[in-house]
């Protein structure tokens, strides 16, 4: 599986904003992360839990204030430039943020995490996450490198368990963690 698939401090720190949860809830996440699912972390943080935190943290910051940041960078640019340094490029305050498999991370660390038994949405949500119009063999194959990777089986609403080619644009898929 690609790099992007594991849990990343940018991906967590989306997941966590997402989410919605307290200060209390992301170190309980994060100290059950370590301890249940650290496989699935990035290798390089695998076992440096305190180098995690700093970027995770780092990267919550910069997602909260996006828009702030955005709207004051022209003026911090030209403060710089009045002090003859060199220009911060937009970048500089989103280089941190890169495409990843969030919407599986997501699934993953609330059935993990959150004690649910399920997660549900339509087909047509996953489709919008990605940017898709159309189903297509390659978009299937990689949902279905999701499932494998993250552990997840789908289900129908009647707890039927199906292959996820198989659900309707606007029908319900349930998400559960494999037994």
């Amino acid at each position: 599986m690609e790099l992007a698939s594991y849990y990343s401090p940018q991906s967590i720190a989306y997941i966590f904003i997402e989410l919605n949860l307290s200060i209390e809830d992301e170190f309980k996440m994060i100290d059950e992360i370590y301890e249940l699912d650290a496989l699935k972390l990035l290798p390089q943080y695998r076992k440096k839990k305190k180098k995690f935190l700093q970027k995770l943290f780092l990267c919550e910051i910069k997602l909260l204030n996006s828009k702030a940041i955005s709207h004051e960078l022209p003026r911090i640019n030209q403060d710089i430039l009045d002090s003859n340094e060199k220009v911060l490029a937009p970048k500089v305050f989103t280089e941190d943020i890169e495409p990843m498999d969030l919407l599986f991370q997501k699934i993953r660390l609330q059935l993990l995490f959150l004690d649910k038994d399920s997660v549900r949405m339509k087909m047509r949500t996953i489709m919008k996450f990605y940017g898709k119009k159309r189903r297509s063999e390659n978009f299937y194959q990689h949902l279905n490198s999701c499932l494998r990777f993250y552990r997840l089986d789908t289900y129908s609403p009647s707890t039927r368990k199906v292959k996820i080619e198989s659900i309707g644009l606007d029908k319900m898929v349930f998400f559960k963690l494999k037994k």
